[in-house]
């Protein structure tokens, strides 16, 4: 693959290979497969020998795993210069969760035995890839801890809080939330039901905390959300968590 400016950057932007000298990076791209998918179409399956781990570079995509019920969970949304499928450099291990694309997407594939090798060479890969799972699992723990301490409309309202601060745009009546996701998206990334969700949006649209604009969802207020979370300020960034930072006009 030709080192397209514009690719470079969006690996210097990953977390994973942060560190990383323009020329490694460039020879990862060298290494790499270019793939494009379409809306909803799998860039991985729960369950599938893990072969490949790649980095977004345009659009983006829901993490999402299927419990042996049946049914799903949303784990989190992706976009450009983030990474899935780490477990691939292990050998003879499955994918644990399916990533699935909300949008047209393009990602770069590395198989697991190239990156494992580009791992051994430099040790500062192996330190990000320890970090960001630290990081993950942290989050991960948090969210267990909400399921098991908060109300429905307090989770809901620290999911509405992340999904602006990282995929929010500044819009005249509030932040948009521009990842397209439905209701049922939000009670998977909640733990709750769609009624509940649907109940908990409808109020609050009543009171003006938020409003629906074309199928999308615009927060009017944060600060009545962070009322609703108790959340004194505004929910950190984290530049491996988030991926689009809230854009403000101009």
């Amino acid at each position: 693959m030709v080192a397209d400016p514009r690719l470079l950057e969006v690996l210097q932007q990953n977390a994973m290979l942060a560190g990383l000298s323009d020329v490694v990076l460039r020879q990862l791209l060298a290494d790499g497969s270019m793939r494009s998918f379409g809306i909803n179409e799998a860039l991985i399956h729960q369950g599938d020998p893990a072969r490949w781990f790649a980095v977004v570079i345009e659009g983006r995509a829901k993490l999402v795993q299927l419990a042996l019920d049946g049914r799903q969970a949303l784990i989190r949304y992706i976009g450009p210069a983030q990474e899935f499928g780490i477990i691939a450099v292990l050998p003879d291990t499955d994918y644990p969760l399916s990533v699935q694309a909300v949008e047209p997407c393009m990602a770069i594939f590395w198989t697991g035995e190239t990156f494992g090798q580009y791992m051994r060479l430099y040790a500062q890969i192996g330190f990000n890839a320890l970090r960001v799972m630290v990081i993950r699992n942290q989050e991960m723990q948090h969210r267990y801890q909400e399921l098991l301490t908060e109300r429905v409309d307090q989770r809901l309202a620290r999911a509405l809080l992340r999904l602006a601060e990282t995929a929010g745009e500044r819009v005249e009546s509030g932040v948009l939330l521009t990842i397209p996701f439905t209701r049922e998206d939000l009670a998977e990334l909640t733990g709750t039901t769609l009624f509940s969700v649907s109940r908990t949006l409808s109020a609050w649209e009543q009171v003006g905390l938020v409003e629906t604009e074309r199928g999308r969802i615009v927060v009017r207020s944060l600060e009545g959300l962070r009322d609703f979370a108790n959340v004194p300020e505004p929910m950190p960034s984290c530049p491996i968590c988030g991926y689009l930072r809230l854009r403000k006009d101009g």
